[in-house]
């Protein structure tokens, strides 16, 4: 369930328009924004129908002249113009680019990098069927009382909006705009409606079906295989459902552990309801605040469910549909749900260890009541010291035993937490900022042996003792 997504990467390379850096002296946010201080109950996030990609209501820069789509202005632009295309219009600039891009590409197809043609195409297909997209995020928000504004950034961290279709993604078999995995699919679809139930052809109950040693994810990859070989020319992450049509339980038991009859049957109902079904933005969106809520409930501290939490009215923004959840529009504790979807549970402890907290502390509502987004993502960045012999980043749990991560994971997650944040954030307004430097976030160089051989950690992380400082609370 839990993995890195090799798409945050990637697309944070091929569109950097909305990263940022910036740390202070002890690794804390350092508030650089119009904001000194956010008012966290009615920060300055838009509804959803406010921040989902769409093309601006006026026409694009005029990018067919340039000589890098991907970077370049028009030479004929006003200083005040340039101002205002990369502050105002940079949202709308990056759909310009990507549309550009893609129109390049249709005219000398192989001329322009594979990477950008991808960003590029996820960017425009982003862009459609957003009335859809806005009410099944609403839908699925409300049905698990999460904060919309969470949700709409995940998304757009996971694949821009965009119908990826499935991808192999390590193992994980990923499908669609909320990058699913079939483990996560069966767990949502388990707790469906009978009426969504008989819409994805989803097979009768039974005991364990949701787990091992029945199901996992790599149930999916004959059936992956069969995609990529009815491609007929369509890159592969265009793969749809309709590549997988005609596929038989003969075509993908030779690949399935051993199991009865009755196994076999289940096992392909099962997958073949989520590589027919999991493109779909009416099931995959609601799946996905599903698996959300499911991480928030069980791997939060139960002490953070209750803070950030209105006491009386709601988020004052008026929006196309109201949100039924009493949680602040950026509740540090479901973005943190989102980070441990993406880089495992061990998430928590390691924002335990830089806050130098203990079981006890992490029980204790007040010490979450105050702990905000940018907070957050110093905790995932800095916390952890680096151990030079192994080139990971040590801490000890809330149990008190030592458990490390790699710096790049830390990196990662801290910046895609920075971006969920960032995608809702209206226009104007910079709230969080990730903290990795110019050189971003890189894997670190080993031998074939093992054996470090360049380290990618910062100077001035490895030097960090991966814990706040005191006061800075």
């Amino acid at each position: 369930m839990y993995t890195i997504l090799s798409l945050i990467t990637w697309v944070a390379v091929s569109f950097p328009a909305l990263s940022f850096a910036g740390i202070g002296d002890d690794g804390r946010y350092n508030a650089l924004s119009q904001l000194s201080q956010a008012d966290w109950a009615q920060p300055p996030v838009g509804c959803v129908e406010e921040v989902m990609p769409q093309m601006p209501p006026y026409p694009c820069l005029d990018l067919t002249t340039v000589q890098n789509p991907t970077r370049d202005l028009p030479s004929s632009l006003t200083p005040d113009e340039v101002t205002l295309w990369t502050r105002d219009r940079k949202r709308a600039l990056v759909l310009c680019r990507a549309q550009e891009i893609l129109r390049r590409e249709s005219l000398h197809p192989g001329g322009i990098d594979p990477g950008w043609v991808e960003a590029s195409w996820m960017r425009m297909e982003g862009i459609k069927e957003t009335d859809e997209k806005i009410a099944a995020i609403y839908e699925g928000t409300n049905l698990n009382q999460m904060p919309p504004q969470i949700l709409l950034g995940a998304l757009m961290q996971e694949s821009m909006m965009a119908d990826l279709g499935i991808s192999s993604d390590g193992g994980n078999y990923s499908c669609g705009i909320a990058q699913l995995n079939v483990l996560e699919w069966c767990l949502w679809a388990e707790h469906a409606d009978q009426d969504i139930k008989n819409q994805i052809g989803w097979p009768a109950r039974r005991a364990g079906m949701c787990s091992a040693p029945l199901l996992s994810t790599k149930l999916v990859e004959p059936f992956f295989k069969y995609g990529l070989a009815h491609l007929n020319g369509v890159p592969a992450y265009k793969m749809k459902p309709k590549h997988l049509e005609g596929i038989r339980l003969a075509d993908v038991i030779g690949s399935f552990p051993a199991g009865s009859s009755k196994d076999q049957k289940l096992r392909f109902e099962i997958v073949q309801s989520f590589v027919k079904n999991c493109s779909s933005y009416r099931f995959s969106i609601p799946a996905k605040a599903h698996v959300l809520k499911a991480i928030f409930d069980h791997e939060i501290p139960s002490a953070f469910h209750d803070v950030q939490t209105y006491t009386s009215g709601g988020f004052e923004r008026p929006c196309r549909i109201q949100s039924t959840t009493n949680a602040y529009p950026l509740h540090s504790g479901w973005l943190l749900a989102d980070a441990i979807y993406n880089a495992g549970p061990r998430i928590v402890d390691v924002v335990a260890h830089y806050r130098k907290l203990d079981r006890a502390a992490a029980s204790n509502p007040t010490t979450w009541t105050e702990f905000y987004p940018q907070d957050l993502v110093s905790a995932l960045y800095w916390g952890g010291k680096y151990n030079r012999k192994t080139d990971r980043l040590d801490s000890i749990d809330l149990d008190g035993n030592p458990f490390s991560m790699t710096w790049f994971k830390s990196c990662i997650v801290q910046r895609h937490v920075a971006r969920v944040v960032q995608y809702v954030t209206l226009p104007g307004y910079d709230l969080v900022r990730s903290l990795e430097d110019k050189n971003g976030c890189a894997k670190s160089t080993f031998d074939s042996e093992g054996h470090l051989i360049k380290s990618s950690v910062p100077l001035e992380r490895q030097r960090s003792s991966g814990q706040i400082s005191a006061g800075s609370r």
